[in-house]
């Protein structure tokens, strides 16, 4: 947990909230953005580094998201969404293996056509790991926090 962030509030209400819904956003966005992106020489060319550099950033906000979680938790009693704080405390991995992937795409891209198309699996299968890994997470965090109520 990074200190000082587990108990972090915005207008006094827990910011573990606030802050997964850039995860649960950004991690989507990014996989579809790199996926794009490979599709053309062109974009291959202009995106990759920016492509890169976000996913880096994602994978910095996923770990906050986590220490704000936990923190939550903890002033929960620490029962509150255990199987969410499994799933959550791999989300950075899976962030940051994104965040990797992107990076190893925007340095092989320039070695030659193996190079490059070994970069670009690389990229895909780890965004796809990471927007998996997300989506269980997010499912079920939700799960935890709206599993009981009934609508009319």
């Amino acid at each position: 947990m990074l200190a000082g962030l587990d108990n972090l509030t915005v207008g006094g209400l827990p910011a573990h909230p606030l802050v997964v819904h850039a995860i649960v956003v950004g991690v989507p966005v990014m996989a579809l953005a790199s996926w794009l992106m490979l599709a053309r020489s062109s974009w291959r060319l202009s995106w990759a580094w920016p492509i890169a550099v976000i996913d880096v950033l994602i994978a910095a906000v996923a770990v906050v998201a986590r220490s704000t979680g936990q923190g939550l938790q903890a002033a929960l009693g620490g029962q509150a969404a255990l199987e969410h704080a499994e799933f959550g405390n791999l989300a950075p991995l899976f962030a940051l293996v994104m965040a990797l992937g992107a990076v190893a795409f925007a340095v092989l891209r320039r070695r030659g056509r193996t190079a490059t198309v070994v970069g670009a699996v690389v990229a895909v299968a780890t965004s796809l790991a990471a927007l998996v890994w997300i989506v269980l997470t997010g499912h079920s965090g939700s799960a935890s926090s709206w599993g009981g109520i009934t609508l009319p």
